[in-house]
């Protein structure tokens, strides 16, 4: 009976726990996609600005998310110390941001952001270690709908969902943010929806693809577009091989397919050389790609003022501070709150010696996603790398971008190591 009692406890902790960090991934989820504040409120640039470094909902938010996580942490300290030492490169490069309040010149504010990074980074790590890929599919299967739904309604019936050009902007306030948060929503609805559906189910598959495209085609995000296009476009390859993997020519085809996209596309650059400058035209863009060339050429001269460790994460653009002042007063008073380019970013905030880390973990993760010979973490990764040449979309104390990178980071490593022996 003691013995049968013991185990009986051992089996609710082990159920107590699984509840704990499923609660605690719908939560980040959630508010990572919906925000935490009410949308539609017309906020000016004052506003967000301010919000940004006393947001009561956010403190809320993460707060919880930190004593939710803290169980699993102490009950199973010895797995997940022994994860986070084998992946170590995420982890060493979330520590920098912490470490960077020691030279930002608004540490309380970078410890703020700093925390919420390291609390997402932290319900992921044990979503991964101790919950099947199964369970962490349901709840997205109710939130995703919900967010495209969401979306879609706020777009056709609320005025302040679309701005004055026509862009559709959803909840989020800009037609960016509706662009990146439906394209990886459309990535991960892909997992769930398996071969071989009946009628009913196919066709609110079509129906989720079909909102996913409207809205990022509505949003008119051109990277995103550009994005979603060569997603398309090398799963239209990979069909292509695997039609003649049974000739044992898909191999070929394939790479004779890639082989005449790249001559013909050198063929017509050297004889079309013009059509360079009339390419960023195509998706409504200049040369400066939408202003952001002056934007960087300012922000590169502020790097070379600190090029070592940068200016502490997450708090270069702090509101009323002289750096937002000087640049407005620049730039004919337009204030902005991100670099436009999120390596330029990684170094404002945190240096060469960020960047550093970054391209090493980016390194790693990429060699992993290789190995487990998975299309979908390459592709995330790939199109998270592309977005944010001209977004700062990477490690973002909240925002899809950061939810988006850990995740695959931690997951890819997961299989890895798992395929590599580790237990």
């Amino acid at each position: 009976m003691i013995i049968k009692s013991s185990m009986n406890k051992i089996y609710n902790i082990k159920l107590s726990i699984e509840n704990l960090v499923l609660f605690s991934s719908i939560i980040l989820i959630f508010f990572t996609l919906f925000g935490t504040d009410l949308p539609f409120q017309g906020k000016s640039y004052e506003e967000v600005f301010e919000q940004e470094t006393s947001n009561i909902n956010n403190q809320i938010v993460y707060s919880l998310l930190f004593i939710l996580s803290l169980v699993p942490l102490i009950k199973k300290y010895n797995k997940i110390l022994s994860f986070l030492i084998k992946e170590k490169f995420l982890t060493l490069f979330i520590l920098l941001c912490i470490l960077s309040a020691a030279w930002s010149d608004y540490s309380l504010i970078s410890l703020k952001r700093s925390f919420q990074l390291f609390v997402s980074f932290l319900v992921i790590v044990n979503s991964v270690l101790f919950l099947d890929i199964n369970v962490l599919l349901k709840p997205l299967k109710i939130i995703v709908p919900l967010y495209l739904f969401t979306n879609l309604f706020s777009c056709l019936i609320i005025p302040q969902a679309v701005d004055k050009a026509g862009y559709w902007m959803g909840i989020h306030g800009h037609k960016n943010g509706l662009a990146q948060g439906t394209y990886f929503v459309f990535l991960v609805s892909t997992l769930y929806f398996e071969k071989g559906l009946d009628p009913i189910k196919k066709i609110y598959k079509y129906l989720i693809y079909t909102i996913c495209f409207l809205l990022i085609v509505k949003a008119q995000s051109s990277t995103v577009i550009i994005v979603l296009t060569l997603t398309l476009g090398y799963w239209l390859i990979k069909r292509i091989e695997k039609i003649f993997e049974e000739l044992k020519v898909g191999r070929f085809i394939m790479a004779f397919f890639l082989l005449f996209l790249f001559f013909s596309f050198s063929i017509i650059l050297y004889y079309s050389s013009n059509l360079i400058a009339l390419l960023p035209q195509l998706f409504g863009k200049d040369l400066t790609i939408s202003g952001r060339g002056p934007i960087w050429a300012f922000i590169i001269s502020e790097i070379e003022k600190r090029p070592i460790l940068g200016y502490g994460f997450s708090t270069y653009w702090i509101m009323g501070s002289q750096i937002v002042d000087i640049f407005a007063s620049e730039f004919g008073g337009f204030k902005i709150n991100q670099a436009h380019n999120g390596y330029l970013e990684i170094l404002l905030q945190l240096g060469f010696v960020g960047l550093f880390f970054f391209i090493i973990m980016i390194i790693e993760l990429l060699y992993r996603a290789l190995k487990i010979r998975h299309d979908l973490p390459i592709i995330v990764l790939i199109s998270l790398l592309i977005i944010n040449y001209t977004e700062s979309i990477l490690f973002q104390p909240r925002g899809i971008g950061t939810l988006v990178i850990i995740v695959n980071y931690i997951l890819t490593t997961n299989f890895f190591l798992k395929m590599t022996g580790y237990k």
